[in-house]
């Protein structure tokens, strides 16, 4: 078997750490916005629904 040691100085293993770190709390932050932005979209299409349907039962009384 032949296998590689890689050495990696002190301070470059803490800056890919927190690079790493960065990376993940931005992909969190993505991912939260996205989320965010579906129930925003399937409240306005509530509200949408629910004044059509209000707006058409009061046409039905009207006649």
């Amino acid at each position: 078997m032949s296998s590689q040691v890689r050495l990696i100085k002190k301070g470059k293993a803490l800056e890919s750490m927190h690079a790493a770190a960065n990376a993940t709390a931005k992909n969190e932050q993505q991912r939260n916005r996205e989320i965010v932005g579906i129930v925003k979209s399937w409240i306005d299409e509530f509200k949408l629904g629910r004044a059509s349907r209000s707006q058409t039962a009061l046409l039905l009384l009207i006649k």
